[in-house]
């Protein structure tokens, strides 16, 4: 059980990969991504685990898809694999793949069913969820649909924003990774199936689920910029221009007349919002850096004093 194809590419994969790497498993070749364009120039940037792989010295395979891929199948058909497995991969694997090895499994982010799909990192924080975890699943021709052979489950801390949570999320799933391989190896796991009626979809996140929408709560609103760290950000509008929003602090017990949702009500950047307040504390207007809030109210004239949900 120690032939291994890993499919995987952002750096959520990369503590799983790594495990594998440094507990004499033999990784065949890892499939990822293809390189995607970055940046104004528009270069080629491989993923993560393209990085990682080609510094262990591993085949890294880029097919644009798998699906109806004989190039893909034969050739992970032909290396033998004990195991296939899969972490933040960014497609679908088709069943004739799956069947090949003994063990298909997949680490997932979040505590399946809740979560299933692109996002659960995102979706945990966005929703203000107070636990998560990380499943190890025996993949199906579904999203995330598979039996639970391993999970592992952690506290979400105050304020912790989805970048921090996949970081130690992607750690977690290494060590629940460890841990089911084991039960595999001796014959000790055990199978648990997905209750369908408990599932919820964590759909891939766009740029506009990150506009704020100042009727709702602050807490609502924090855990929107929590879980909009590192990508896309939250953002607002003044004055016609886009402001993101990177870091808020949810302020209670005030009274305000005549309260209207998206006002700056004084140059601390305290926001009215549907209930309570949010201090905004870091931001970046556009075409402007990224700056704390005592910079930027004293080296902006508010001519309009509110915040909006509209260009």
């Amino acid at each position: 059980m120690k032939r291994v194809v890993f499919i995987g590419s952002s750096e959520f994969a990369l503590p799983s990969l790594s495990y594998l790497v440094e507990n004499g498993f033999e990784v065949l070749f890892v499939i990822t991504q293809p390189d995607g364009i970055f940046g104004s120039k528009k270069k080629l940037k491989p993923t993560p685990v393209h990085i990682f792989a080609e510094s262990k010295k591993i085949e890294v395979f880029m097919p644009k898809k798998l699906k109806n891929n004989d190039e893909a199948f034969f050739k992970i058909l032909n290396s033998g694999p004990d195991l296939i497995i899969t972490a933040s991969y960014g497609n679908i694997l088709p069943l004739d793949i799956l069947k090949i090895p003994k063990f298909s499994l997949n680490v997932h982010g979040s505590l399946l069913p809740k979560w299933r799909g692109a996002s659960p990192v995102q979706h945990s924080i966005i929703s203000g969820d107070t636990k998560t975890g990380v499943s190890i699943i025996e993949m199906d021709e579904n999203v995330d649909t598979g039996d639970i052979l391993g999970q592992m489950s952690t506290d979400i801390k105050k304020d912790e924003t989805s970048e921090e949570l996949m970081k130690r999320l992607s750690i977690l799933g290494a060590e629940c990774l460890s841990a089911t391989i084991k039960d595999i190896i001796e014959n000790k796991i055990t199978r648990i199936k997905q209750d369908d009626r408990n599932a919820s979809y964590a759909s891939i996140i766009k740029k506009e689920d990150a506009l704020i929408d100042w009727s709702k709560s602050a807490d609502e609103i924090k855990n929107l910029v929590n879980g909009m760290l590192p990508w896309p950000v939250a953002y607002t509008y003044l004055n016609k221009k886009r402001l993101k929003i990177f870091k808020v602090k949810v302020i209670k017990n005030l009274e305000e007349k005549e309260k209207k949702p998206g006002r700056i009500t004084n140059k601390e950047l305290l926001i009215s919002c549907g209930k309570d307040f949010i201090q905004i504390l870091e931001l970046q207007l556009e075409s402007k850096k990224k700056m704390f809030y005592k910079e930027f109210v004293n080296g902006y004239n508010f001519e309009c004093y509110s915040f909006s949900s509209e260009f």
